[in-house]
């Protein structure tokens, strides 16, 4: 089973970010160790510095979307699309794709709603990651 096929309401995030799946935290970090080959090792110093990381690149996208940026917002949506590939793209990595398109269109029409749904979504992702690095 894959995170696309689990019931959204399984996943996404309407309340409470600290009510997931386990199903879903077991799926990224399977996914995560295959992509590593079993390296615990690495796939924790991936997990730290994303954590570390991803706070800054929302702010560039927020940034870029505030200012109506069509670079900053595609690069920055660009960049942590990426990062978040390594542990799911089937949440956040959907909506990032969508702003990247967004920025390359020069559209801003929906994106604060996509800034929203992004949120919710690396809420939800960072809770699941930081509970790998504290167990």
């Amino acid at each position: 089973m894959s995170i696309g096929e689990l019931e959204k309401s399984d996943w996404q995030v309407n309340s409470d970010p600290l009510v997931y799946s386990v199903e879903l935290r077991e799926m990224i970090w399977a996914d995560l160790m295959d992509r590593v080959a079993q390296n615990c090792d690495v796939a924790l110093r991936l997990v730290t510095l994303f954590i570390e990381k991803s706070g800054e690149d929302m702010a560039l996208i927020a940034l870029g979307i505030e200012c109506q940026d069509p670079d900053l917002l595609r690069l920055s949506s660009h960049g942590l699309m990426g990062a978040t590939s390594y542990f799911s793209k089937d949440l956040a990595y959907p909506t990032l794709a969508k702003l990247e398109a967004l920025a390359r269109s020069g559209s801003f029409e929906t994106a604060e709603d996509l800034l929203m749904q992004l949120k919710q979504e690396m809420t939800l992702l960072l809770t699941l990651l930081k509970s790998f690095v504290s167990s």
